[in-house]
């Protein structure tokens, strides 16, 4: 059995026609993360200047006290391309974006006022932004190819047979 006849087999799908379904299935309402490499010069396209400036000044300050951010700093400062080659880090790894939200509340700290926690927050997110790309539940599964109500009646008819 297909994993596309098995994520038809879910409630969400069961009133749908098949045209509605396959659009439910080609729906960019999903959030895919990559490999994608940055340096400081990626981040200062990322953010604006302030924000840029209050970034730098927190990874400052946290590399004094961490080996690990100073690493991070150090590889920052390398002209790598977003695949890596040459330096940078890694945006969509794991390790990496726990790190950028390990990072928030000095980072709200550093910018100070009533909005700060929502601020660090956009600039987070901004950062971990550049490693995600829209992407369907069809990509999600496998697809390479646009899903149409025809797909979607075979799976169905696979399933109503299996």
């Amino acid at each position: 059995m297909s994993s596309f006849t098995e994520e038809l087999r879910k409630p969400l799908y069961a009133a749908m026609t098949d045209a509605e379904a396959a659009a439910e299935l080609n729906a960019l309402d999903k959030t895919s993360i990559h490999s994608r490499f940055g340096s400081y010069r990626t981040l200062a396209t990322l953010l604006t200047e302030s924000e840029y400036n209050v970034l730098v000044s927190v990874l400052d300050a946290n590399a004094a006290g961490s080996r690990l951010v100073a690493d991070m700093v150090r590889m920052l400062t390398l002209p790598g391309d977003d695949r890596g080659n040459g330096g940078g880090i890694d945006l969509g790894a794991n390790a990496v974006r726990a790190w950028i939200d390990a990072l928030r509340p000095a980072i709200a700290s550093a910018l100070g006022g009533e909005n700060a926690a929502t601020a660090a927050d956009v600039l987070c997110n901004k950062l971990k932004s550049y490693a995600e790309s829209p992407t369907s539940t069809a990509e999600l599964l496998g697809a390479t190819w646009t899903i149409t109500e025809s797909d979607v009646h075979n799976w169905r008819m696979e399933t109503s047979n299996g």
